[in-house]
């Protein structure tokens, strides 16, 4: 935080510190003195050609760094305003780079001056924090300083603030990264921050603000990471254009959703690129030694990664060969770097191509409406002296006792996110009685015959459903073993024809059911005990 007007140090005086002909005094605004200072008629005429001398108007409090015109020459401030009107084409002046990275980074907000003690960092009115000095205000040496007016401090420069880009600027910056800034700058968008805009005169009863300072809102920077901010630090492995496409082109294939999907195409375009995207931005609070090679030596976690799913997202031995960190281009920025990679290390089965395991024991994961259990649900949970504690996953399972003789008890299990045209392994995990009660019958305590079903959404919208062979075996029926916790593998390479991520939970669902009757009771039992279901993606 830079030193404030009533801050002066004890050996400075008020002549020292401000001039004794101070202006503010007379009732001079800044604005009045860049008029009447013909070293910076450069600067005034890049203000009034881009309106923002009406910033230095109003009745907020600035700071103005004016760099003279021995530094910005006619030519300079004439290439500046020819920048300006070109840009205003086509852009707001938020996005224009000559108000953005040059009128507002020479400009703060609320008065600042310095004193022989002075280092500190200063907000300027972009965002852009620059190191200010006793002599010097991001590297650029004052001319004058502390010159108090009616509505600031002004100080004049030996030089031009330099621009620095963040994260995400940076992508906009360097051209065969066009397509990853692209797809992030469609969500921009700007929100109107009061405290920062200057307010000028009122009319019918409303505020006209004479300069209205927008904040950038992007809602992928929720998913990724917030790489726009100035506060934080990030590192971001970006893609090529060459590459993005080849990934585009192979990653949409997971999202093909059926035709009755409500914007579908968007739903593609943003599921693929996110797909690309996420685990590719790194934060300095996530690695506590983003900066140091040795903190990054084992492991890296991107912004993406989890403690509940620690195996995703995380990268091991990312600065050796083949690591996602290694063979980089790099660009410094403001807030950390852009690093464009020689060849894309990262797989996707670390990042988006992940299992899902569905709890027998959480309600919300199974369907009830649809699927009518015939038997009494129960949460069993595994005593702590159990022979079978820690050995089923949340030490609890679901069990469907059969509500008749006959009765066979099913329930089905929502399977969401499973993506299309990807081969999955299909597991389900049955648990003892004797998991809860070791007490348990012998009925209690044999095996059961069961039948899978999968269901999901074909092509065109209409539920698709597949009774499950048995590989093994043959025939439809799977059999599972007493007293032990039993992983019965129901399909492998299963596929589906569309993808169910982020959509409604029914749209993909596994279907167990007890088969048992007849003559079988004395073999099978037909009461469910379920701990978990298993959707992993198929390896040879």
């Amino acid at each position: 935080m830079a030193v404030a007007l009533g801050a002066v140090a004890c050996s400075d005086t008020w002549d020292d510190h401000y001039g004794s002909t101070s202006p503010v005094s007379s009732g001079i605004t800044i604005l009045k003195s860049i008029e009447s200072n013909s070293e910076l008629s450069n600067f005034l005429r890049v203000l009034q050609a881009t309106e923002c001398d009406t910033i230095l108007k109003g009745g907020q409090v600035l700071t103005v760094f004016a760099p003279v015109n021995s530094v910005l020459t006619d030519a300079k401030a004439d290439s500046l305003i020819n920048r300006y009107i070109e840009e205003k084409k086509t852009k707001k002046d938020d996005d224009n780079s000559v108000v953005k990275g040059f009128i507002k980074n020479h400009i703060s907000l609320y008065n600042t001056s310095v004193s022989s003690k002075t280092d500190e960092s200063l907000t300027m009115m972009n965002g852009k924090y620059e190191p200010l000095k006793s002599t010097s205000i991001g590297g650029v040496s004052f001319l004058t300083q502390n010159q108090l007016h009616t509505n600031g401090v002004l100080f004049t420069i030996d030089g031009i603030v330099p621009y620095n880009y963040n994260v995400f600027e940076m992508l906009g910056n360097v051209a065969k990264l066009d397509s990853v800034n692209k797809f992030l700058a469609s969500y921009n968008v700007y929100e109107f921050d009061e405290e920062k805009s200057v307010p000028g005169e009122i009319k019918d009863g409303k505020t006209v603000y004479l300069d209205s300072v927008t904040e950038l809102s992007n809602s992928m920077f929720r998913e990724l990471g917030y790489i726009d901010r100035e506060d934080s630090t990030y590192w971001m492995v970006v893609p090529t254009n060459d590459m993005w496409k080849q990934l585009y082109s192979e990653y949409e294939n997971y999202y093909n959703f059926d035709d009755q999907t409500s914007k579908r195409d968007s739903l593609i375009r943003a599921n693929t690129a996110l797909s690309i995207l996420k685990g590719t931005v790194f934060s300095k609070s996530m690695n506590a030694g983003l900066n140091t090679d040795e903190m990054l030596k084992d492991s890296a976690n991107s912004t993406n990664w989890s403690k509940y799913k620690f195996e995703y997202y995380k990268y091991l031995k990312p600065l050796e060969a083949g690591g996602v960190f290694s063979g980089t281009d790099d660009h410094t920025c403001s807030n950390g770097k852009v690093m464009v990679p020689k060849e894309w290390n990262i797989d996707p089965r670390s990042t988006f191509l992940q299992r899902i395991v569905r709890e027998g024991e959480r309600e919300t994961w199974r369907d009830t409406a649809k699927n009518t259990p015939n038997g009494t649900i129960m949460v069993r949970t595994v005593p702590t002296n159990n022979p079978f504690y820690g050995k089923l996953s949340n030490n609890s399972f679901v069990e469907i006792k059969k509500s008749g003789t006959n009765a066979q008890p099913a329930q089905r299990f929502y399977l969401p996110n499973v993506l299309s045209k990807t081969p999955y392994d299909i597991y389900c995990v049955f648990a003892p009685a004797i998991a809860y009660d070791t007490l348990a019958t012998a009925d209690d305590r044999l095996p059961c015959k069961v039948q899978f079903t999968i269901g999901y959404h074909n092509q065109r919208g209409n539920e698709t459903i597949k009774t499950v062979k048995n590989e093994t075996e043959g025939g439809n029926y799977f059999y599972t073993r007493a007293d032990v916790v039993d992983t019965v593998k129901v399909a492998t390479a299963f596929e589906f024809e569309t993808s169910s991520y982020g959509l409604t939970d029914d749209q993909a669902y596994l279907n167990v059911r007890c088969r048992a009757s007849g003559g079988e009771y004395s073999k099978y039992q037909n009461n469910l005990r379920i701990d978990c279901i298993i959707v992993k993606p198929h390896e040879e």
